[in-house]
């Protein structure tokens, strides 16, 4: 884990994955959290600049998990699409985004953050890498 004075600089511990949420064409938030432990929560994304901040996404939002493998145990897993379908691909995804948060002039900020768990974990190492007790 790499420790920083700056809290968006510290690295995030475990195998990460971004889960997506959507409500109807619209996304609403993404949650980083580590693949090989159960979620605390799968519906609480925290800040991870400021703690104190979260967000609960709707129990009816659905989600889609981002980050793809390549390779597996050494071994290819996952063919490239074709540079029409990545196009289409990321159009699709740039729709999904409110226009207040594609905008150039004052956007809005797109909510983004560690699941609980995660962020207890990150919070965990931090204080015992520096000699904090808890």
């Amino acid at each position: 884990m790499k420790l920083s004075e700056q809290p968006i600089k510290v690295s995030n511990p475990g195998i990460q994955q971004v889960r997506r949420f959507h409500l109807g064409n619209e996304f609403i938030g993404d949650m980083i959290y580590n693949e090989g432990v159960p979620m605390e929560s799968d519906r609480v994304i925290v800040d991870p600049i400021n703690m104190s901040r979260s967000k609960k996404m709707p129990a009816d939002a659905t989600t889609e998990d981002l980050l793809i493998p390549i390779f597996k145990q050494g071994g290819l897993v996952y063919q490239s699409l074709k540079i029409e379908e990545l196009r289409k691909r990321t159009q699709d995804q740039l729709a999904g985004f409110h226009d207040g948060i594609k905008r150039f002039l004052n956007p809005h900020e797109y909510p983004v953050g560690l699941e609980a768990g995660l962020n207890q974990l990150k919070t965990e190492l931090i204080l015992k890498a520096r000699g904090i007790d808890t």
